[in-house]
């Protein structure tokens, strides 16, 4: 039994469906395993990288997931706070209190997204 929300997608064509923030989502099947990725907003790319997908799965390889990396994250959390320190909105927080006490603070929650506020 679904759920009930209003996050539906609504089916373009084959293997190809209209998320409600705009973007395409494509999919495809191979051996009962359900390949589903999110491309931009354009329906002739999503088409393309539909047929790049399912040649993809046809070959038998396995396609790249694009995933999301602690180093990328890491990366640009530091580009934005080294930005907002130049601008004067945030400080350097090299000192030891600054440092400790919103460690403290960041291990006392439970849950991740909590601590990223």
């Amino acid at each position: 039994m679904g759920s009930a929300s209003s996050w539906n997608r609504v089916r373009v064509e084959r293997g190809i469906y209209l998320l409600p923030n705009g973007k395409y989502a494509i999919c495809a099947r191979r051996t009962g395993r359900l390949w589903y990725r999110t491309v931009g907003s354009d329906l002739a790319l999503a088409r393309s990288e539909r047929a790049v997908l399912v040649a993809a799965i046809e070959a038998g390889l396995e396609p790249v997931s694009p995933r999301l990396r602690f180093d990328t994250i890491a990366g640009c959390w530091l580009a934005r706070f080294e930005a907002n320190v130049a601008a004067g909105e945030r400080r350097d927080g090299r000192s030891s209190h600054t440092a400790t006490t919103s460690s403290i603070t960041c291990c006392q929650h439970s849950r991740a997204d909590e601590c990223a506020r």
